[in-house]
């Protein structure tokens, strides 16, 4: 599979406020057979006037995130599909092809890191349906 690099974003607002979305446009699209378990990582943060996270807070979070990202798609164990922020939490959602190895690769990658205030969520998926979902909120399908 090519790289997957192709991103939107979008925004929208809730009762706690503005939420932003940076969602993944795949060229080639994963196997959905094969990526059954949706699994959100959600990142609970003190949020500024605007609901988003401050800087200290978000180079934290970048630092961490993105280095689970390269651990989880280096050999396509799985994808992030999109990043929600704002009202005081960010969401990141992934779909893994095995959610041991997710589980396991994610305590090693994010141990080496100051506890996080991280709650770690999965549910079987295999429509992709929050995806597309997704997708639908922001006219892309």
């Amino acid at each position: 599979m090519e790289k997957n690099i192709e991103w939107f974003v979008g925004e929208a607002e809730s009762d706690d406020g503005r939420i932003v979305t940076r969602g993944r446009m795949f060229r080639t699209m994963p196997d959905k057979k094969t990526y059954k378990m949706r699994v959100e990582i959600i990142w609970r943060y003190k949020p500024d006037r605007d609901s988003m996270p401050l800087p200290n807070e978000t180079v934290r979070m970048d630092d961490a995130m993105n280095s689970l990202c390269e651990t989880m798609e280096e050999d396509r164990l799985a994808w992030l599909t999109a990043i929600h922020i704002g009202g005081g939490c960010a969401v990141f959602v992934y779909y893994t092809r095995d959610i041991d190895a997710f589980s396991g690769r994610l305590d090693k990658t994010l141990g080496k890191y100051s506890p996080l205030p991280i709650q770690v969520g999965a549910a079987l998926d295999p429509s992709w349906h929050e995806y597309k979902e997704m997708l639908s909120r922001f006219s892309l399908t």
